[in-house]
């Protein structure tokens, strides 16, 4: 999970993310997440962005995304 401003309107939004392609054998991968984008409207309300309107689909394990804002 990254709290960040996505819209620049000066509130944090939330990605979330998963992904896990090195997990145990008998479990297989969990690889069905293309990530969610929580929009933040300023009232401790947020609002779920379709993936096709927020412009992003995330592949492959959620790690791989993680930086430091």
């Amino acid at each position: 999970m990254i709290a960040f401003d996505y819209d620049q309107d000066g509130k944090k939004d939330l990605l979330l993310c998963g992904n896990q392609l090195h997990a145990r054998l008998r479990l297989g991968q969990y690889a069905s997440n293309a990530g969610v984008l929580l929009h933040n409207d300023g009232k401790n309300t947020f609002r779920y962005i379709p993936q096709q309107l927020a412009g992003f689909q995330l592949n492959g394990e959620g790690k791989k995304y993680h930086h430091d804002r």
